[in-house]
């Protein structure tokens, strides 16, 4: 079940300046979340229908997987037919090379 702060987050970075401000982006969308395992990025949550989460248990195994119902994720989602799961992502730092003179 997702908690009222956990949607707010979910809701909020939706939003281009609330994904900056947390540092953290979504993955919407069954394919997407399970491409996102080989990805190497930090993944915070993964929010996903019972039947999912039984269906991929190995793979997703090393992340913190919060089980929710699909009128939940479609509240959470951005997208208009979300009917698997959604992932919480850090967005990964680029350090620029300094210049050489």
């Amino acid at each position: 079940m997702i908690s009222k702060n956990q949607l707010k987050l979910l809701r909020a970075l939706g939003q281009k300046k609330q994904r900056k401000a947390h540092g953290l982006f979504l993955v919407q969308g069954e394919k997407n979340v399970l491409e996102l395992v080989d990805s190497g990025l930090v993944v915070k949550n993964v929010f996903a229908t019972e039947e999912f989460l039984l269906e991929n248990s190995g793979k997703l195994k090393a992340f913190d997987c919060i089980e929710a119902s699909l009128d939940e994720l479609t509240k959470a989602s951005t997208l208009v037919s979300n009917n698997a799961a959604i992932a919480v992502v850090e967005i990964p730092l680029c350090k620029t090379p300094k210049a050489e003179a």
